[in-house]
């Protein structure tokens, strides 16, 4: 129970970073269908997203670059401060997040 009950509680917050993320995408003009980057996101326990990096190019630097932007234009996710240590470290002190064109979320 209680490990379904944590998955329920990672999804909820999982939920959350796609939503505030892709609400700051900017899908610049370059971005085809096919195409992915993987953004590796550093985040603090109080929320604090400490850094955005390509881990994955998709070979388009505008493309890439807007991904990491829209991470970095989120700030803080202050809700993650509800998330218990161990879950927090294991889960979302360090989170890859792939940008795809053709995703509506992202």
């Amino acid at each position: 129970m209680a490990e379904s009950q944590g998955s329920q509680t990672s999804g909820k917050y999982d939920d959350l970073i796609v939503s505030l993320v892709s609400q700051q995408w900017r899908r610049p003009p370059s971005a085809r269908n096919g195409m992915s980057v993987e953004v590796l996101i550093q985040m603090l326990p109080d929320g604090t997203i400490t850094n955005a990096r390509v881990t994955r190019s998709s070979g388009d630097a505008s493309f890439d670059n807007s991904a990491v932007a829209a991470v970095r234009s989120v700030g803080r996710i202050p809700e993650l401060r509800q998330v218990d240590r161990a879950t927090f470290d294991s889960q979302y002190r360090q989170r890859r997040m792939i940008f795809k064109p053709e995703d509506l979320d992202l």
